[in-house]
């Protein structure tokens, strides 16, 4: 079994069939006892909404452009050539071809704890092969 992804209030394991009924009963075991020692707290404030993201360039040829990867502080202002997805909940809040805003990447770094490294964007709207896209 592996922890999937955990935060202060949740955790997600995944169970397959070679998990035995000795290691489910340890982790119901286990967080029994984490339970038992938490500690009410109230709930952070609602979150304001990621904002939406303005449409510079098509998806195709944001996607097929010659793409670089930078440090989510150097994307302001850059446009977005692949989806930018954090983990958890898996969807993507940046297409490729939206242009990223301070504020994408403030909200980036202030709600996922599983860190964006690298953003990948769009260095020129060539193509791969030197011809320039239609």
């Amino acid at each position: 079994m592996a922890c999937e992804m955990a935060d202060d209030r949740n955790a997600v394991f995944i169970l397959t069939g070679a998990d035995t009924g000795a290691s489910i009963y340890r982790l119901r075991r286990g967080l029994r006892c984490l339970s038992g020692r938490r500690r009410e707290e109230p709930l952070p404030l609602a979150a304001a909404p990621f904002p939406p993201a303005a449409r510079v360039m098509p998806v195709r040829q944001a996607w097929f452009s010659h793409t670089g990867r930078v440090a989510p502080a150097a994307a302001e202002g850059l446009v977005c050539a692949r989806p930018v997805t954090p983990y958890p909940p898996g969807v993507p809040l940046l297409w490729p071809g939206e242009k990223i805003t301070r504020a994408h990447i403030e909200l980036i770094r202030e709600r996922w704890y599983n860190e964006i490294e690298e953003i990948t964007v769009v260095i020129s709207q060539q193509s791969g092969k030197g011809g320039h896209l239609l």
